[in-house]
C-alpha cells in the first residue's frame, strides 16, 4: 500500500454491555476480519463480548472523551452524541458513559484503514457503504473524504484536526 491509499473493509460498528464509545473511538466488526492482514504494523482484534472485534481510533480528529482518567471530559458526551446522530441514531437514550448490562447496538458502515497505531487500534476514516469492492486499496480524494464522519466531525467542530507533527507540512517543526 502507498501512500494516499486506504484499504477499504465493509463491517459493522458496535456497541455492546461494558463498551464506551466516544466521539473520535468506537468498535468494528468487519464482514471480512482477514481483510486487515497486510496493513502496517497489523495487530490481531480483540475479543469483546464472544466476537472479534477492533475498536478504531478514526484517523486526522480528536474529541473530548467521555472516560478521560476516570473523569469524563468537557463536551464528550456532546462529542460522541454528534457520532451517534451521524449515525442516524437518537442518542436520547444513550445518556450514560460506559453501556448498561444487555446492551447491544450496530449499524453498518465502512472504514478506509492505512495502518495501525502502537496500541493496536486500526486507523481509519468512517464512512456509509460505498460501491467499492470490500478489500480494495482506494485513493483517498477529497470527495470520499467528504463522505466520512472524520470529515464532518472536524467540520461540525464535534472534533479538531489532530496530526502528527512530521504529517503535517505546515505545522513549523520545533527546533
Amino acid at each position: 500500500m502507498s501512500l494516499g491509499y486506504h484499504r477499504y473493509i465493509k463491517g459493522r460498528l458496535v456497541v455492546r454491555q461494558r463498551q464506551s464509545p466516544d466521539g473520535d473511538s468506537m468498535r468494528f466488526i468487519a464482514d471480512d476480519m482477514a481483510l486487515f492482514k497486510g496493513l502496517p504494523r497489523f495487530a490481531r482484534p480483540s475479543e469483546a463480548g464472544g466476537e472479534e472485534s477492533y475498536q478504531l481510533r478514526f484517523q486526522a480528529i480528536d474529541s473530548p472523551e467521555l472516560h478521560y482518567g476516570g473523569a469524563e471530559q468537557p463536551h464528550g458526551l456532546e462529542s460522541r452524541n454528534g457520532l451517534l446522530e451521524w449515525l442516524g441514531v437518537d442518542p436520547a437514550g444513550w445518556d450514560w458513559a460506559v453501556a448498561p448490562s444487555g446492551f447491544a447496538w450496530e449499524t453498518e458502515a465502512a472504514i478506509l484503514c492505512d495502518g495501525f497505531e502502537g496500541h493496536g487500534r486500526p486507523i481509519a476514516f468512517v464512512l456509509p457503504r460505498q460501491k467499492i469492492k470490500d478489500g480494495a486499496d482506494v485513493k483517498l480524494t477529497k470527495a470520499l473524504l467528504g463522505k466520512t464522519y472524520n470529515y464532518h466531525a472536524a467540520a461540525s467542530g464535534l472534533a479538531y484536526l489532530a496530526c502528527i507533527l512530521a504529517a503535517c507540512p505546515s505545522t513549523p517543526k520545533p527546533g
